[in-house]
């Protein structure tokens, strides 16, 4: 599947599905993959891995054009609650200064969001 085809499923699974995690979003068909999706400003920085890379760059044009956005998931209770994890170090925010960089892979847990235009 094609980024053009990846879109209007995304946004239909995100009206049905709001806040949802990476996990999820990777159970959808055609979804598995080789590629990592990370942070444009650190790599080390991941969200989620084994994506379709057309899936991939689906999302990242539609979080660039502002169709979705990600939530930072940071309490215990509601990484539970995103259906997977992954196994690698925690990002930790810092309030004053946002995220360091990395030296190594950390992974920030996130939910997957229609801005309000698009729901």
């Amino acid at each position: 599947m094609n980024k053009s085809e990846w879109k209007p499923i995304l946004r239909e699974y995100l009206k049905r599905n709001p806040a949802s995690s990476f996990a999820h979003i990777s159970n959808l068909e055609g979804a598995k993959g080789n590629n990592i999706y990370c942070n444009a400003d650190d790599e080390n920085i991941v969200f989620w891995i084994n994506l379709d890379s057309e899936l991939v760059e689906a999302m990242i044009e539609m979080k660039k054009d502002g169709e979705i956005f990600f939530n930072p998931v940071y309490d215990k209770l509601g990484m539970l609650m995103l259906g997977g994890s992954l196994r690698m170090p925690l990002v930790k925010p810092n309030l004053k200064e946002g995220f360091k960089k990395h030296k190594t892979e950390h992974w920030l847990p996130v939910t997957v969001n229609l801005t309000e235009k698009d729901k």
